[in-house]
């Protein structure tokens, strides 16, 4: 027959462990000793393992020492079980020798009095409930074993837990065992829990309860942190006293039977972070089918005086079944399960039938631009609310003490600023109170940018706020007529507080917010936003012309009117005129030449102006040079012109007839006032202007410019004294149509002595004087143009 004790989901008063293969002897001493063996034949290799059990008849206690080289075998004998019974359970001290290799399932289990025990480093296994209802106040898990729980040890009195140096599974922490990296609580010591006000702390490294950690143990109060994620089968079952626990926003995972027979908890509250909840886990306890065991043993034939919690097991495998054939879990109604709408708790609860209420529980910290706004899903059950906040390291201070049931939200208009401020709220019922969730949420809070102003730059709309303190970061939002949410356009960096919106479109009205970055959160934002029609700012040129400086721009869609303003280096911005808005040009006649100005322009459409360039397009004014004359001369064409105040110096440009300008020359002077163009043709016509300038300001040329054909000057290339007088000679000039013979004396001036016509290279002067000297020269002529002359061209004496 095998038999196993069940502890703490029920309340049992537990017989002594069972060993085979007995000896009874007595001594002089009144000492009475049972001795046996026992062998597990399920492991192959397994040796025997040896036991002796001595009771002192005058003391009422017994000592039990177990030797060997083996495994002990879960389970006893119907022999054994009866010697269990007459040993009446008095063992209060247990020599285990090295060489044994595991305890067995309920060995020592409801011993009561056993309060020493010797554990070798050979123990690979300990069996369930091994411990269970024991004195014993302290234990080590030696090096070998691989899987402790805490219903080993229910109900024992143990106090303080170590481990085996080497245990490559656990470590031993404040008396209680976690598993190596201290991720899993595993055996929290339940002889803790009886000493009055002692409460137990969950360290921030576990992330998981594991399988009966708190099993049947006298914990009155539990939190259990945000850090831990799962809490694992049976983590509380058979917490009989267990009245308050609360579980913080973080935790995932409860399965099975995990609060299982929490007889003395009756409210329970979820947070909204748990997904996932196990058969008859929360509210539910642990009931055995008397009358269907008793049916049983009618059938088999088998006799039994009452059954009770002490004995259903025993006489369940008597009846040939498992003591699970006849326990169950029932739903306890009169349990209350808090949880959010919508949540795994809620489908929990109503799935089981257990008491729903919705809990009131924080579901948002959003900064705004008046500070933290919090929000909390509303619950018909709630009398009224606490508010509270910390920051972190910090206590909880009370915000605000009560508010009414109906409220969903509370204005922190206070926080701190640049830090993490942490919130939570209390639900007060009528029934009591909720647990706060003491993760609570956090608000890294920022303060709002102060928008100053939105203004129409060139380009498009610069928005402008105040600077905040700590700030890395801008994010500029947009909202355009018909948007019902704000966009994201662009980011600065925190040591700027403006940003120009390059993407607006003329004629749109648009609103504008800023929000806060200090590399942690972005803060609230102005609802309102500033607001601005854009204005686009009309392009523009100006230049130097005839008589002014002219200044001219862009059409804007929808101007009303533009307004022209000029400055000088050493002046504000003066408003020249404002024109309505078919206009494209002015001109600036008050200009005077050689001075420098700086010119902007302005749109305004329904009262509102557009940017304008606040430096300006700069020009030094220059008046036109004025063509006086383009003469033929002996080297080429000669062009004259009028000074010009504040030139530096003049482009000459020249064309054909039909062509196009080309500058020709550059000088570089603004007192030189004339050009000779060597490289003109001869028979040629050519067109001149000029410009005048400064650095990189030009005037305005005559576009028409001054018109000459090019004739190239005769050159005499004889003179000779004959009888009948001199005789000279020239070259013909291609294109010349008569020619023009010039002769002085040394002294005189010139004459004209002759007009000859195209074809004729020489002459006869039958006027000169026999004696005289002359000088003469020629000129040539192509209709109204002529050539310039050689001033001292061939120089002869008449002899006859």
């Amino acid at each position: 027959m095998k038999r196993k004790v069940l502890v703490s989901i029920i309340s049992l008063l537990l017989v002594c462990s069972v060993f085979s293969s007995m000896i009874l002897t007595a001594t002089a001493a009144g000492d009475v000793t049972v001795t046996g063996t026992m062998q597990d034949t399920a492991i192959a290799g397994s040796g025997k393992v040896y036991w002796a059990y001595t009771y002192n008849l005058s003391t009422g206690r017994a000592v039990l020492d177990i030797w060997g080289n083996g495994y002990m075998p879960n389970g006893t004998d119907q022999d054994w079980f009866q010697a269990q019974q007459s040993a009446q359970c008095y063992i209060y001290e247990v020599n285990i020798a090295e060489g044994v290799k595991s305890i067995m399932s309920d060995a020592f289990a409801g011993e009561i009095y056993l309060e020493k025990i010797t554990v070798p480093s050979t123990i690979e296994r300990i069996g369930e409930n091994a411990f269970a209802y024991t004195a014993l106040e302290s234990f080590n898990i030696p090096k070998k074993v691989s899987y402790v729980n805490g219903g080993m040890f229910a109900g024992s009195a143990i106090t303080k837990f170590t481990v085996s140096s080497g245990n490559p599974y656990y470590t031993a922490s404040g008396g209680n065992v976690y598993s190596k990296d201290k991720s899993t609580l595993v055996v929290a010591a339940p002889g803790k829990f009886l000493t009055e006000g002692y409460k137990f702390s969950i360290p921030k490294t576990v992330t998981e309860i594991g399988e009966q950690a708190f099993f049947g143990s006298a914990v009155t109060s539990i939190t259990i942190p945000s850090n831990v994620k799962s809490i694992r089968k049976m983590a509380f079952g058979g917490c009989s006293v267990l009245e308050s626990v609360e579980i913080q926003n973080g935790v995932e995972y409860i399965y099975d039977n995990a609060f299982l027979s929490c007889t003395a908890l009756k409210n329970l509250q979820l947070p909204l972070s748990v997904k996932y909840i196990g058969y008859c886990s929360i509210g539910y306890q642990y009931a055995v089918a008397f009358d269907a065991l008793g049916q049983a043993l009618d059938e088999a034939g088998i006799s039994y005086v009452s059954l009770n919690m002490s004995n259903y097991e025993y006489y369940s495998v008597l009846a040939g079944y498992s003591a699970s054939a006849f326990s169950y879990c029932y739903a306890d109604r009169a349990f209350n399960l808090y949880a959010p709408a919508g949540s795994a708790g809620e489908k929990y609860a109503k799935n089981n039938g257990l008491t729903y209420v919705k809990s009131a529980e924080l579901v948002s910290a959003t900064s705004t631009y008046d500070g933290v706004q919090l929000k909390w899903n509303y619950s018909h059950e709630v009398f009224y609310y606490r508010v509270y906040r910390k920051t972190i390291g910090g206590s909880w201070e009370i915000l605000c003490k009560q508010l009414p049931g109906e409220s969903t939200g509370f204005l922190d208009t206070d926080p701190y600023r640049n830090a993490d401020n942490i919130y939570t709220i209390r639900a007060y019922y009528l029934n009591g109170y909720n647990f706060c969730d003491k993760s609570g949420i956090k608000n890294h809070y920022v303060s709002s940018p102060v928008l100053k102003s939105a203004t129409n730059a060139v380009g498009g709309i610069r928005v402008s706020w105040g600077s905040v303190l700590d700030a890395t970061l801008y994010y500029v939002y947009r909202k355009a007529p018909g948007d019902t949410s704000w966009t994201n356009i662009g980011k600065v960096s925190g040591s700027k507080t403006n940003y120009l919106d390059t993407t607006a479109k003329n004629g749109i009205k648009y609103t504008y917010t800023v929000r806060a970055y200090d590399g942690v959160s972005k803060s609230g934002f102005d609802k309102k936003g500033v607001s601005l029609l854009y204005v686009e700012s009309p392009s523009f040129t100006v230049s130097n012309t005839a008589s002014a400086v002219t200044v001219k721009w862009s059409a804007v869609e929808n101007a009303d009117a533009y307004r022209v303003y000029r400055k000088t280096s050493g002046s504000g911005w003066k408003l020249l005129l404002t024109l309505d808005g078919s206009k494209r040009k002015y001109n600036d006649t008050s200009a005077k030449s050689g001075t420098t100005y700086y010119y902007t322009v302005r749109a305004v459409s329904d009262g509102v102006y557009s940017g304008y360039n606040s430096a300006g397009t700069a020009i030094k004014a220059l008046s036109m040079p004025t063509l006086k004359s383009a003469g033929n001369t002996v080297s080429g064409v000669k062009v004259t012109w009028s000074k010009i105040t504040g030139a530096a110096g003049y482009y000459v440009y020249r064309m054909e007839p039909g062509g196009s300008w080309t500058r020709i020359a550059d000088i570089k002077s603004g007192t030189t006032v004339s050009y000779v163009d060597k490289t003109a043709k001869n028979n040629k016509t050519y067109i001149y202007t000029v410009k005048a300038y400064n650095g990189s300001y030009k005037s305005a040329h005559e576009a028409d410019g001054i018109t000459v054909k090019f004739v190239a000057a005769p050159k005499v290339s004889s003179a000779v004294s004959t009888k009948s007088g001199i005789i000279i000679k020239y070259n013909a000039v291609s294109g010349a149509d008569s020619y023009r013979i010039y002769r002085k004396t040394v002294n005189g001036s010139w004459q004209t002595i002759a007009t000859v016509k195209k074809g004729t290279i020489t002459y006869l002067d039958k006027t000169a004087k026999k004696g005289q000297t002359y000088i003469y020269t020629v000129r040539a002529y192509n209709g109204s143009y002529r050539s310039s002359y050689y001033a001292n061209a061939i120089k002869v004496k008449d002899i006859y």
